[in-house]
C-alpha cells in the first residue's frame, strides 16, 4: 500500500514548493493538492486505456474512518499473496507516480504555467453525473486546451485540431462529431433547449443508431450525453497526457504556429 501526503504544517519546506514557487499550501484547498494530482493521474490512465498502476482501493485521507475500512479491506485481500509479489508491485505504483510527478515539474516554468495546470486540476473531478452540466464543463476546458486563442469562435483550423484526438471508433464522421460537440456546448450556453434538442437527435442518429436505451433507467437526452461524455473523456485525456509530454509543440498547434 502506497501513502500520498503532504503535511501542511512542513509543507514550506518541501521540494515541491521549492520546484514550484506558485504552488499554494493545501490546507487551504477544498480538496486537496494530493487529491487533485491522484485524481488527473486516474483520469489520463483510465481514459487513455493505459495500465493502472495501483490498487483500486486509493484513499485521500487515511484517518477518516470510511478510509481506514478500505484500507483494512485492501490489506486483507492481500494476505494470501505473496510479499515478493506485492513489493513488486508497490515499486511499480512508486515508479508511475514519480513519472507523473517529473511530467508536472517540467510542465510548470512560470506562473502562467501553473494557473494553467491549476484550472485542469480543479476541472477535473471524479464521482460526477455524466450530465449536460457534466459535458459543458469539460468542453469548456476542450477550448482551453485546443482552440485558438485569437478566435472568437470555432474556425475550421480549430476543428481540424480537435479531429486528430477523437478516438477512431467515431470512423470517418469525425469532422461531424467534432462541430456537434460545439453545437452542443453552444446550445446550452445560450439556454436554446430546442436547439439542444435537435443536435441530440442528430447526435443519436449519426453516433448512437445500435444503441439500446433503457427509459427506466435514464432519458433519451441523459442516456446521449453519457455517451458523449465517456469519449469526451477521452480526448481530454489524450490532450492533457500531450500536453505534458510536450507542452511547446501542443501550444505551437493550438495558436496556429504549427500545421496540422
Amino acid at each position: 500500500m502506497v501513502s500520498l501526503e503532504v503535511n501542511d504544517e512542513e509543507f514550506e519546506n518541501t521540494f515541491l514548493v521549492e520546484r514550484n514557487k506558485f504552488m499554494d499550501n493545501p490546507a487551504y484547498e477544498a480538496r486537496t493538492l494530493q487529491e487533485k494530482f491522484v485524481t488527473l493521474y486516474r483520469f489520463i490512465n483510465h481514459n487513455t486505456n493505459k495500465r493502472l498502476d495501483y490498487d483500486i482501493a486509493i484513499t485521500y485521507n487515511y484517518r477518516d474512518i470510511n478510509s481506514q475500512s478500505k484500507i483494512v479491506s485492501c490489506l486483507t485481500l492481500e494476505q494470501n499473496g505473496q510479499y515478493d509479489y506485492y513489493e513488486e508491485k508497490y515499486q511499480s505504483i512508486i515508479k508511475g507516480f514519480t513519472q507523473f510527478g517529473r511530467k508536472i515539474d517540467n510542465f510548470i516554468q512560470d506562473k502562467s504555467d501553473f494557473f494553467f495546470l491549476e484550472y485542469i486540476l480543479n476541472t477535473i473531478n471524479e464521482n460526477e453525473e455524466f450530465n449536460s452540466y457534466y459535458f459543458f464543463k469539460m468542453m469548456t476546458l476542450v477550448e482551453m486546451l485546443i482552440k485558438n486563442p485569437r478566435h472568437s469562435r470555432w474556425l475550421q483550423e480549430d476543428y481540424n485540431n480537435l479531429v486528430t484526438y477523437i478516438p477512431k471508433e467515431i470512423g470517418n464522421k469525425k469532422d461531424n462529431f467534432a462541430k456537434l460537440l460545439t453545437q452542443l456546448r453552444n446550445a446550452i450556453a445560450h439556454a436554446n433547449y430546442e436547439k439542444l434538442e435537435k443536435k441530440i437527435e442528430e447526435y443519436i442518429e449519426q453516433f448512437m443508431d445500435h444503441y439500446n436505451f433503457d427509459y427506466y433507467k435514464y432519458s433519451r437526452n441523459n442516456w446521449a450525453f453519457l455517451n458523449i461524455n465517456c469519449l469526451l473523456n477521452e480526448i481530454i485525456a489524450k490532450i492533457i497526457d500531450l500536453y505534458l509530454e510536450n507542452k511547446v509543440l501542443m501550444l505551437d498547434r493550438r495558436n496556429g504556429k504549427v500545421n496540422i
